[in-house]
């Protein structure tokens, strides 16, 4: 539902509404008043001091929108978990008609429930890495292969969402989960505390 609508608005009006201050309701009037349907023509018109001419924005709210602008444009590229788990269910759902695949798990940020993730990150496990690679990249929703190999590969997908494929065998799952899946800090806690150990 939420990409049926998003097709039916401006892409730039989307991301307009993440940001504090605006909501769908000033999105629309924004764009009724001005044609304001980007990111940088809404950072253009607070700068231009044109937003507080519209009815119920002042500068209180044009300075609130320009730091919105601001922490949004330092979060480039990250998607809403929500947002990114849509498309996940679908790649799982392909992914595992490959003959041999025997485990299929999300890693990384993801994984973790942060709020928002940069990319996804799928573990696999396969008897045949070269057929889960195959189907992966030829996915009918990748816009782009950035990588491809046996055991790791990268596309994007239509939505601009960047996934990333680890094929492991069986054995170095459980494993591999946990490194994928573990922030920077945490891997290198766990690295110290085996060589400490050892």
């Amino acid at each position: 539902m939420l990409r049926e609508l998003a097709k039916e608005l401006p892409e730039g009006l989307v991301l307009m509404m993440r940001i504090p201050g605006v909501g769908p309701k000033r999105a629309k009037q924004v764009y009724d008043s001005l044609g304001i349907a980007t990111l940088d023509d809404l950072e253009a018109a607070a700068r231009a001091g044109k937003l507080r001419e519209l009815r119920g924005l002042g500068p209180t709210i044009e300075a609130k929108i320009l730091q919105g602008i601001t922490e949004q444009r330092a979060h480039a590229g990250r998607h809403p978990l929500a947002e990114a788990e849509a498309y996940v269910k679908p790649l799982f759902e392909h992914l595992r008609r490959v003959p041999g695949l025997t485990q299929i798990e999300v890693a990384g940020s993801f994984r973790r429930r942060r709020e928002t993730v940069g990319d996804i990150d799928v573990l696999v496990a396969a008897e045949k890495p070269e057929e889960v690679t195959g189907s992966f990249v030829t996915y009918s929703q990748v816009k782009e292969v950035t990588a491809r190999g046996d055991t790791r590969s990268a596309v994007v997908l239509r939505s601009g969402l960047q996934v990333d494929l680890r094929v492991v065998p069986e054995r170095s799952f459980g494993a591999a989960l946990h490194y994928f899946t573990g922030s920077k800090p945490h891997n290198i806690a766990i690295r110290t505390l085996g060589s400490s150990a050892s």
